[in-house]
């Protein structure tokens, strides 16, 4: 089974392939918001960046990672707008190739790596460990992407 983790920011979605439990380096590694003058022509053209990433990619499944529940998380609505796009055009472009999408939330991907939920720490330290590094961006965002993959493939 060959799984695409992703993990929107404000600025990138992060992408991390996953297939028979290991981590391959397979399309790109991020994608950004289409810049444009014109907003409805950026939308549709990162519609189109995802939609070409998936066509590459070619995933049986994708695994979004849902943001945390911490202080970050209670940005203002224009903080979070470009990665609530980012998340949206990705379940559309999937959604338009029969792609199931799996919206992951990260104590559920804690729980499936068999750590508690409950414990403090990063999400991002804790997974570390369990998840091999593979390819650029890793700390700006595909560490999550790709555990988020892992835990779905093994689900």
């Amino acid at each position: 089974m060959r799984v695409l983790g992703v993990q929107c920011s404000v600025n990138f979605a992060f992408l991390s392939v996953v297939e028979n439990g290991v981590v391959i380096e397979s399309g790109p590694p991020r994608l950004a918001l289409a810049q444009s003058t014109d907003e409805d022509r950026a939308l549709w053209d990162t519609l189109g960046t995802f939609g070409d990433a998936l066509d590459e990619i070619r995933p049986d499944r994708v695994a979004l990672l849902l943001p945390g529940t911490g202080e970050y998380a209670k940005q203002t609505h224009g903080a979070w707008a470009p990665r609530i796009e980012l998340e949206t055009l990705l379940r559309m472009a999937a959604a338009k190739r029969d792609l199931p999408v799996e919206r992951i939330a990260r104590a559920t991907v804690l729980a499936r790596f068999g750590l508690s939920p409950k414990e403090k720490g990063r999400f991002e330290d804790r997974v570390r460990p369990l998840v091999p590094r593979q390819g650029r961006y890793w700390a700006d965002g595909r560490l999550g992407a790709s555990a988020a993959a892992l835990v779905e493939e093994g689900r």
